[in-house]
């Protein structure tokens, strides 16, 4: 029925569409390495040294308390920097506050700042090794994004399924990935996996090793797009 149904959209509706899907899709990525980057240091060990000296990487760890439930500060500077992990090539700055309990990890934004430009909200969720869940909402600059994913980052390589809310647009992920080479620029730029974006019309975005992403609406696919094209201006 939804094939049958594209048939009769004109050609700027479904390029429209497309369009918005691409770049829906790049603001999900990007929400999910951003939410990945402020929880996957909650269980490294803290710094000896303070801010101020230069052994102090981005973010400085800070920690409060000991066993299971305890503070970590991320001081990712007043001025921001790029984050050590290579998952983010943008600039955070401020503090992030996350209280642990064992697995469990509640990141605090209201003190961050992505891009240049104020960051809020909260994130939840479980981290284990390289394995990162995070649940809850970040807002930066001129977006509000909720997230429900589940991301893991080994070797170099970055993974993500699940849902990611774009300024009320629902994005689903499922086995976005990327590598270095995908991750070196300020567009993210994944190598694999499907997103599919709930607008108006359900438009999916396949990711090709190449680097490229195919949009499908219906019957209609479009040509093979650099989705920077459409890059997110989150960070």
């Amino acid at each position: 029925m939804f094939a049958w149904l594209s048939g009769c959209l004109s050609d700027a509706v479904v390029a429209a569409s497309m369009e918005e899907a691409l770049a829906a899709s790049n603001d999900a990525v990007a929400a999910a390495l951003v939410a990945t980057e402020l929880r996957i240091h909650a269980h490294e060990a803290p710094d000896v040294q303070l801010r101020h000296a230069t052994s102090c990487g981005c973010p400085c760890r800070t920690k409060t308390g000991e066993g299971d439930f305890f503070v970590m500060d991320l001081d990712y500077h007043a001025e921001g920097c790029l984050p050590v992990s290579g998952l983010v090539a943008g600039g955070i700055s401020g503090v992030i506050v996350l209280e642990v309990d064992g697995p469990s990890v509640r990141a605090s934004t209201a003190a961050g700042g992505l891009g240049g430009r104020p960051m809020g909200g909260v994130l939840e969720g479980r981290v284990a090794g390289s394995e990162v869940e995070s649940l809850g909402s970040l807002e930066a600059g001129d977006h509000t994004l909720g997230l429900d994913v589940r991301a893991s980052w080994e070797g170099g390589r970055f993974a993500v399924t699940g849902d990611v809310e774009v300024d009320g647009l629902l994005v689903s992920l499922d086995g976005v990935e990327l590598g270095w080479t995908g991750l070196a620029s300020a567009c993210p730029t994944p190598e694999g996996g499907v997103a599919t974006v709930a607008g108006d019309h359900e438009v999916t975005v396949t990711f090709g090793e190449d680097g490229l992403a195919l949009a499908a609406l219906g019957r209609h696919t479009s040509e093979p797009t650099d989705p920077c094209g459409y890059a997110s201006d989150l960070y």
